[in-house]
């Protein structure tokens, strides 16, 4: 018994350890980009379910069979969010959904007529392809980085001048994504009412959502200033640990 708590602890060290040592190596090579003139942008996406629209809880499991559900691929920073047509996709959540590597390409090259060279660091959450570990995921990424639809590819952001990051995955919950998809979410909660149509048709009462322009005031409503304050605190905590 004192032996397995021994070895267990000695895991855990191990894993703390790797942890530390990843979370520095992303921060050397953040700041090396920053130094090097490369403007840092999150790239990620998140799933809106059905109930962030209708109020039913009963279909917010996302492990639902045939759930309806959005897909929205954006990308941001200090700067605020990149001003390119973000993709918002519709599937069932059973849906096997194609890597089209088209999307990426145009980003890459309007965040280089945007802002020059970029160090696009991914948030690998939602990726659709288990290249990384809980215990040492590497900072530059494997290819590919399936955000599907969207397949990311560190060749083609090097052919823009730009260079692919990918954030730990034992600091995933610092990435300031996560801040800009909870604004955006939140506020489609609270104002989807404003952004609902009811009429009556033979009897019956129908609603209809105008859910694009809903979405896209809720990523609105995630300004410059809250994505300038979600990366300072972010990389804070980063180099706090």
């Amino acid at each position: 018994m004192r032996l397995r708590f021994i070895n267990v602890g000695q895991q855990m060290w191990k894993r703390n350890v790797s942890s530390l040592t990843q979370g520095t190596k992303f921060i050397r090579e953040y700041r090396k980009f920053q130094k090097r003139g490369f403007y840092p942008v999150y790239v990620g996406k998140t799933e809106i379910f059905e109930s962030h629209v209708n109020e039913d809880v009963s279909v917010s499991n996302p492990s639902l069979k045939n759930q309806p559900t959005w897909c929205v691929i954006h990308a941001g920073g200090a700067l605020g969010w990149v001003p390119w047509y973000y993709r918002l996709y519709f599937y069932l959540n059973d849906e096997v959904l194609t890597p089209d590597e088209e999307v990426f390409r145009e980003l890459c090259a309007e965040l280089h007529r945007l802002y020059g060279n970029c160090a696009i660091i991914l948030d690998p959450q939602l990726s659709n392809k288990g290249h990384t570990e809980r215990s040492g995921i590497p900072v530059y990424t494997k290819d590919p980085v399936e955000l599907l639809p969207m397949t990311c590819c560190s060749k083609v952001a090097r052919n823009f001048g730009h260079a692919m990051l990918q954030i730990p995955m034992c600091y995933l919950h610092l990435s300031p994504l996560n801040t800009a998809w909870s604004t955006t979410k939140r506020f489609m909660c609270n104002n989807k009412s404003h952004f609902t149509s009811a009429y009556y048709h033979k009897s019956v009462l129908y609603k209809v959502t105008r859910f694009n322009e809903l979405v896209d005031r809720g990523i609105n409503e995630m300004n410059q200033r809250k994505w300038a304050d979600a990366i300072n605190s972010s990389m804070g905590l980063l180099t706090d640990k």
